[in-house]
């Protein structure tokens, strides 16, 4: 009996909390005692509700010259809250679609069209090598010489010997 229980108020909680695509909580809809339930907002100001009848009540007895109008006429359908998805800036593209030059690993078969990817490459299997890596300059106690530093100058160090730089 507890498992069925459990299971029940898995999936119950699935679906509360996944509400659908046109569903924007808190904009279009409430969640009240577990349910959706659809907000309507006043046309000519910020005003919520969730009752068509107080937004028709709102508007008849607002006293300004924006909510001036005859409420019998109104169409109820400009209660509705629409829903506007945002188009994304960003787009994403295989890293096999990229128009750029693959950058081969300068000590094993790998290659990456991606620079990070390489230096994530580098961090985690040869990281031993990066720490022997003869780097110009200061000490080795200094800050620069962290192992993200190294693996950047290994990109680099491969980006020339592909003859990208």
């Amino acid at each position: 009996m507890t498992k069925t229980y459990r299971n029940i108020a898995g999936s119950l909680k699935n679906k509360i909390d996944s509400p659908p695509e046109d569903v924007v909580l808190g904009i279009t809809h409430l969640r009240i005692n577990g349910e959706l339930v659809r907000l309507y907002k006043c046309p000519f100001c910020l005003f919520k509700n969730i009752h068509e009848d107080e937004i028709t009540h709102h508007i008849r007895y607002k006293d300004n010259a924006e909510h001036d109008v005859d409420v019998d006429k109104l169409d109820k359908t400009l209660y509705n809250i629409p829903v506007v998805k945002k188009q994304s800036r960003y787009t994403y593209v295989k890293k096999e679609d990229l128009p750029l030059p693959s950058i081969r690993c300068i000590w094993c078969p790998y290659e990456d069209k991606v620079v990070r990817d390489l230096e994530w490459h580098f961090l985690e299997k040869h990281k031993d090598r990066l720490y022997q890596m003869k780097l110009r300059g200061y000490s080795h106690i200094h800050p620069y010489y962290t192992m993200e530093y190294r693996a950047e100058k290994a990109a680099n160090l491969a980006k020339r010997k592909c003859g990208i730089v």
